[in-house]
Formats: C-alpha cells, structure tokens, sequence
C-alpha cells in the first residue's frame, strides 16, 4: 500500500468521524434551511396571490400603468396585390 493510498483511507475516514460527530449541527442546519425555504415559499404565494387578485378587479388600471417610453404600436396587415 503506498503512501497516496493510506492518505486517501485516513483522510476519509476523518471525514466519516467529522460528520458522524457534527451531524446533529448539520441536521439543524439542514432544518433551518428548509424551514426558511418554506416560509419563503408561502410569502412568494401569498404576495403573487394578491397581485393576481389587484390584476383581477381592475386590469386596465393595472396595465395603464407603464412608463412613458413606451411606444403605443398597432399591428396591421398589409395585404399584396400580385
């Protein structure tokens, strides 16, 4: 066994005893994480659920509301005569 072999097996199994050791740490870590996750989740649900709502009782209101930079363009068809 060389010496690149018996670094790589110690190594490794200090990386099992860190994370058997830390793993309540690593589990509350996790916990808070996804706990924070869904909390944002619900905001995001709530926030876009009340635009969607604001948008449903007045849309002109809601899309009359641009900048002045917008150019009011009509779309027409122009038919070719052969």
């Amino acid at each position: 066994m060389n010496k690149e072999t018996l670094y790589s097996i110690i190594f490794t199994l200090v990386i099992i005893a860190t994370m058997v050791l830390l793993w309540p740490l690593i589990k509350w870590f996790i916990l808070i994480i996804l706990v924070l996750a869904i909390i944002l989740f619900v905001k995001i649900a709530m926030e876009s659920k009340k635009v969607k709502e604001e948008i449903q009782k007045d849309p002109q209101r809601h899309y009359n509301n641009v900048s002045g930079d917008v150019i009011n363009a009509e779309y027409t068809e122009k038919e070719i005569e052969e």
